[in-house]
This record gives structure tokens, sequence and C-alpha cells, in this order.
């Protein structure tokens, strides 16, 4: 901006030269709601909720556990960790439901991003 400030008192338009703010888009729709995180970025509070909510209850999981590293574990690793052996199917539910939820949330924040960028485009 000081650039084209200078050259325009150079050139002696100067008094053309108008700065605006920069318009922001904020959706009322997004601002209502809080956020939803991937588990990639749950805590083991929400880790626990989750679970407890998916009617998983019977995972063992310890405090160092977070969504983060549920994410990064196969289902041979989240079997020898959360589950006895007579569970070995519950760690192929744990795996998907925690891929299905990671699936929707990306959507949701796909479609959240299409809206403002509609939104952008209408005002600009």
């Amino acid at each position: 901006m000081e650039t084209l400030k200078t050259v325009a008192s150079i050139v002696g338009v100067d008094d053309q030269i108008k700065e605006e703010k920069a318009h922001v888009v904020t959706s009322k729709r997004l601002e209502t709601r809080p956020a939803i995180l991937p588990p990639k970025q749950w805590d083991h509070d929400h880790l626990k909720k989750f679970l407890a909510h998916k009617k998983m209850n019977s995972v063992q999981l310890s405090e160092k556990h977070d969504g983060k590293a549920l994410m990064k574990m196969s289902v041979p690793q989240m079997r020898a960790h959360f589950f006895e052996d007579k569970e070995k199917e519950l760690a192929q539910k744990l795996f998907d439901l925690l891929r299905k939820e990671n699936d929707r949330v990306t959507q949701i924040q796909r479609k959240e991003r299409e809206i403002m960028k509609k939104e952008r485009k209408g005002r600009v």
C-alpha cells in the first residue's frame, strides 16, 4: 500500500487513493455451534466420552492415550493394548469407529469451507 501511495503522490493523484479495512467473512451458522474436532485432535477426556457414547466401555485406556495415539495404531496394536484375547473383534470395531468419525468430521469441515468460499465470493 505504501508503494501505491508513493507512486500516486509522484503522479499527483494521491487524493484518489483510499484505504479500506479488509472485509472479514464470518458465517453466523458456524459461530453458534462449538467446533467439531477430528479424532486426531481429541484429548483423553474427549476420547473417553466418545467411547462411552459408542458403548465401547471395555476399552482399557490409560491416561497417556489420546485420539492422536489411537489414530496411529493398527488393529493388532489396538488389540494388544486395549483388549483381552476374548474381545478380538472389538479392536476392529474401535478402529472402524474412529475412522468413520474422522471421515464424518472431514465431510462437515469440507462443506463448511465450501460455504465460506461461496459467502466470500458473494460479498466481494
